[in-house]
């Protein structure tokens, strides 16, 4: 991603805005069934803005942030062209110029507040768990982690990968650089991110915003911690032989692939294929985890960087709760036609947000954060 302003982005918002081929890839429009909730309705919104042809309406501010910030959009694009970049600019715009909606507002203003660096050589850095709100939910990963033979605390902190989303970039910055500096101080040799969103945070957002983490520190995901240490180790897993398991990519992680969706993805007959829809360690370490179980996987053309929304992206559960819900939904439906018993995902986010949204029937889906899968 880069941090350019919205104008810069006017010959590539002039390709999108009568384009429709990444409708298929619509999460809010699919939803809403409005053309003003496409990325080509808002594409043509910016575009008037950045040629100084119109100027942003309350209406205007309020559908850039009904929306996630459409990477699928990008990964479903023949150009990957940069949906999200300019998304994001446009809100910096809003925000600058105090035109964010009222919820988006106090969504800024209700982060939960840092937990101090615990002094010790690794901690989980809980940025998805921050933005639940609830402490308690890093706790699997801690204890699977110990398991691993891995000594580990929680560091639950915001890391500015919301703030940046929703168009506040001095908040976003400020908030990495606490966390860089507190690191340092803690003298913190390794730091186990929770989930892709912070993982997203610290690898690509930080070398954004010009924040600098400490020399020789250590990141790496759980997956890569939990991975080789199934081999060495018996841990018991939750999960049955004769269940069925679809693995849910969250939308973060696409801004870490080593590739997008191929032109190939877009073939109908590829519907229950994830062979072109991306590829990176982001989504095969997870997957080989799953395998190492022995479990049945069931797949689908929208996964790994074409994978749908659970709704929790880019804030939008806490934004606009009712079109986050029913992108979840949405999600859960797609994912039960495939004949899929049980969600397994490496996002807290999405295994918590999923597990609401549903009615708590006996027709439910069983829905894991990968920690979760192994018994205490």
């Amino acid at each position: 991603m880069e941090q350019k302003s919205l104008s810069e982005y006017e010959q590539i918002l002039h390709g999108c805005r009568f384009c429709p081929m990444c409708k298929p890839a619509a999460e809010v429009g699919s939803l809403t069934q409005l053309e003003s909730h496409s990325t080509r309705g808002r594409a043509l919104m910016l575009w008037r803005v950045a040629k100084d042809l119109a100027e942003f309406s309350p209406r205007d501010a309020e559908l850039l942030y009904q929306s996630t910030l459409d990477s699928i959009s990008q990964s479903w694009c023949i150009n990957h062209y940069p949906v999200a970049e300019y998304l994001v600019a446009a809100r910096r715009e809003l925000f600058a110029k105090g035109l964010v909606p009222s919820p988006v507002e106090k969504t800024l203003q209700k982060q939960l507040q840092a937990d101090s660096c615990p002094q010790a050589e690794a901690v989980l850095l809980a940025g998805e768990v921050s933005e639940l709100g609830d402490k308690s939910a890093a706790d699997p990963a801690l204890k699977l982690l110990q398991k691993c033979g891995e000594t580990v605390r929680a560091f639950v902190v915001p890391t500015g990968a919301l703030a940046y989303a929703l168009g506040d970039i001095e908040t976003a910055r400020g908030q990495a650089a606490e966390i860089a500096q507190v690191l340092e101080q803690a003298r913190v040799k390794r730091v186990v991110a929770d989930g892709p969103q912070t993982m997203y945070a610290l690898k690509v957002l930080y070398p954004l915003l010009g924040v600098s983490l400490p020399d020789k520190l250590v990141v790496v995901s759980l997956a890569e911690l939990v991975e080789p240490s199934l081999g060495k180790t018996k841990i018991a897993s939750v999960l049955k032989s004769d269940q069925k398991v679809f693995f849910q990519d969250s939308r973060s992680a696409c801004f870490l692939a080593e590739e997008l969706a191929s032109d190939e993805a877009i073939q109908p007959a590829l519907c229950d294929s994830e062979e072109h829809s991306g590829s990176g360690e982001i989504y095969e370490l997870p997957r080989r985890i799953l395998e190492n179980l022995g479990v049945q996987r069931v797949s689908s053309v929208w996964s790994r960087s074409l994978s749908k929304s659970t709704g929790t992206d880019d804030g939008l559960w806490r934004t606009y709760p009712d079109l986050a819900a029913g992108l979840a939904r949405m999600r859960l439906e797609h994912i039960q036609s495939l004949g899929a018993d049980v969600v397994v995902t490496d996002s807290v986010l999405d295994a918590v947000h999923l597990r609401q949204t549903q009615t708590g029937s006996a027709e439910d889906l069983q829905v894991y954060w990968l920690p979760e899968l192994f018994r205490n």
